[in-house]
């Protein structure tokens, strides 16, 4: 059957069903004096499609979480007082599941989220490109001041063996919508589609403010014992309209079979399937749960950006294993995963139209990447203006990296020797590994211990030393997870695994730092080696149940980064040490009654010894203007905000209620 075929038959019934639901849902409450929000209703009874519906059931949830974070040297290790954060927030989450007997299953949440005197933080739109004639000079955004609510996760569930027959010893579903989905413990791929950025990523749950919209076909192959699904998440679409379709993005390819516009068919999707084997089931009367969950995960990105927007491509697929083992006295996890696939990045015209002062005060246009001599004679060149005639020419320049330094014709212009990149390649050869496992003394007291593995690499794009190096065929040996937000299973860290975290910097280049190229902040799970342990306590205090939860880790790099001089301004051809710090964490949950409890999170972070070697290493040009000041004024290192290495401390306590 044709793919157009099968969407023929599958959408009116979709729709059909979805109706259905709303339908029935609405005449459950007609037909009923009250809603019982425990208990499941069977006074009402209707026939559709010649079926009995019956036991229907329409419950109603509330979850609020207030809470207050401050944190001191945790973005930048720094010391300065200016190095502090802090902020209250607040999270409501309205829920509603309803379910026509063995049919139909629907849920809705709907979330409001804001930070106290911080009307900005609701509601902010994207980022567009402020241009003053041909440049661009910056970027803005807007927000709404008012308190909204947005859907958070909303999907109808279909039992497919009692809606269209299909026979199967097992239950089979089709599921659509906005849902959380991931693979193994959410590192390969996770449900992090739209987050709030935070502090740290203590409550992980709380920092995802959508779900991925998506389809999920799942059920079981063996009752009870192998189940199985397919999922397909649509992550971004720039194929929805005209306008998108022909967004001039690719000018500086000069592309002209195209006119330098997107083309048909850009969409972010992700394809996922996997198995659940359970060979030993508690439910099934086994005595232990054991399960093994392979899995495969595609994603295409045909937008990813180096430098511009949609200068290359991403192909990354993921396989990995994941299992859990569970006895009455013992917890034990592990998941293994590894890339394969490719990065394709476009030959690139990197040459803009910038702003900058002339001599007489006044301002100009000229080209970062045109020069008026000859770069490989003179240095300190000076750009070119973007006058009209030099528009003309440097639009009929050729795409070529080997023009690179080159004179442009007879006009008496230059390429700069890195105006042109060549198409490349890189390969993605990362894998990661996680373990932990947990001892079970007695109800009240449980020990867990974890160590963890994921590759890393420098940044495949750019060679902060020698430009052309990096534009060459590669490998990327660093892991990459996608819509990551894993914080620890049995031994949770608070620092440097999670939604947010402390910054790791890559290598800062080795020659002048006059330049506009850093070091960058290593993404999420990777480039780490990491151990911990944890203890949980139970105890009661004024008859209530109070958890303790204390741990320890220490963490260290990978692939080791370069040193960075203070004295120079530059980074040092010495590698600097992999201790990343040691971590020590506490979280005390105290159970007030059934549907109310408070908590209290506290943690410090030291730094290790590889925070000392990079100590001053600026991240951007602000943090270099900062550097540079210092020999000039006098100001102590301490008292700027620079990547530093004195303890990090965080305290988080609140409240959350839920009915």
């Amino acid at each position: 059957m044709k793919p157009r075929q099968i969407l023929r038959l599958w959408l009116p019934l979709i729709i059909a069903l979805s109706a259905a639901t709303v339908t029935t849902i609405n005449h459950t409450i007609a037909t009923n004096s009250t809603i019982n929000t425990e208990a499941k209703s069977k006074e009402t009874q209707l026939e559709i499609w010649g079926c009995r519906w019956e036991e229907n059931e329409f419950t109603m949830g509330l979850k609020t979480r207030l809470e207050y974070l401050y944190g001191k040297n945790c973005n930048m290790f720094s010391g300065s007082p200016l190095d502090q954060t802090m902020f209250m927030q607040g999270i409501w989450d309205l829920k509603t599941k309803a379910k026509i007997g063995k049919f139909l299953e629907s849920y809705l949440t709907i979330r409001n989220k804001y930070l106290w005197g911080s009307p900005d933080s609701i509601a902010n739109t994207s980022t567009n490109t402020l241009k003053l004639a041909d440049a661009k000079i910056g970027e803005h955004s807007h927000f709404l001041s008012k308190q909204i609510f947005w859907l958070r996760e909303g999907w109808v569930d279909i039992n497919l063996n009692h809606t269209i027959g299909v026979d199967t010893e097992g239950a089979q579903h089709f599921k659509t919508g906005l849902f959380p989905y991931e693979l193994g413990r959410g590192i390969s791929f996770g449900s992090a589609y739209a987050v709030s950025p935070g502090l740290l990523g203590f409550y992980a749950d709380a920092v995802v403010d959508q779900n991925t919209p998506g389809f999920l076909l799942y059920g079981d192959l063996v009752k009870d014992r192998v189940l199985y699904d397919i999922y397909l998440g649509i992550l971004h679409n720039d194929s929805d309209n005209f306008g998108r379709v022909n967004e001039k993005i690719y000018l500086q390819q000069k592309d002209p079979s195209w006119y330098g516009a997107r083309g048909f068919g850009h969409v972010n999707f992700a394809l996922a399937t996997r198995l659940f084997w359970f060979p030993l089931k508690k439910s099934c009367g086994d005595p232990a749960t054991l399960s093994f969950e392979p899995y495969f995960m595609y994603n295409h990105d045909p937008e990813l950006k180096i430098e511009f927007p949609a200068d290359s491509a991403s192909n990354l697929i993921t396989l990995g294993l994941a299992s859990e083992c569970e006895t009455d006295q013992f917890q034990f996890g592990f998941e293994f995963a590894a890339n394969f696939g490719h990065q394709s990045v476009k030959g690139w015209d990197s040459n803009i139209i910038e702003i900058d002062a002339s001599d007489t005060g006044s301002l100009i246009e000229q080209y970062n990447k045109v020069l008026t001599s000859n770069p490989k004679t003179n240095p300190n060149a000076a750009h070119a203006p973007a006058s009209a005639a030099n528009k003309v020419i440097v639009s009929k320049s050729a795409n070529n990296y080997q023009l690179n330094g080159q004179a442009i014709g007879t006009s008496g212009l230059y390429n700069s020797i890195d105006r042109f990149t060549p198409p490349y390649t890189n390969k993605y050869t990362g894998f990661m590994f996680v373990v932990d496992g947990s001892y079970i003394f007695k109800p009240e007291l449980k020990l867990s211990g974890t160590l963890g593995w994921a590759t890393g690499d420098e940044n495949p794009n750019k060679d902060l030393n020698n430009f052309n190096e990096s534009s060459i065929d590669g490998d990327y040996n660093g892991f990459i997870g996608l819509q990551e937000a894993y914080s620890g299973k049995r031994v949770i860290s608070l620092f440097v695994i999670g939604a947010n975290t402390v910054v790791r910097p890559t290598s800062a280049p080795t020659d002048s730092l006059q330049g506009t190229t850093f070091g960058s902040d290593s993404p999420g799970f990777s480039n780490l080696i990491y151990g911990g342990i944890a203890l949980d306590l139970k105890s009661n205090f004024c008859t209530k149940a109070i958890d303790w939860n204390f741990g320890l880790l220490s963490y260290w790099q990978d692939i080791p980064t370069h040193k960075f001089n203070l004295s120079t301004k530059t980074a040092s051809p010495e590698l600097a040490s992999r201790h990343l710090g040691v971590e020590l964490n506490c979280t005390i949950t105290i159970n007030s009654t059934k549907n109310l409890k408070g908590f209290l999170i506290g943690g410090l972070f030291i730094p290790g010894q590889h925070y000392v070697d990079i100590t001053g290493m600026p991240l951007g040009p602000n943090d270099l203007a900062i550097l540079e000041s210092i020999d000039a004024d006098g100001i102590m290192l301490g008292s700027a905000p620079l990547l530093n290495s004195k303890t990090a401390s965080v305290i988080n306590f609140g409240l959350e209620y839920e009915f």
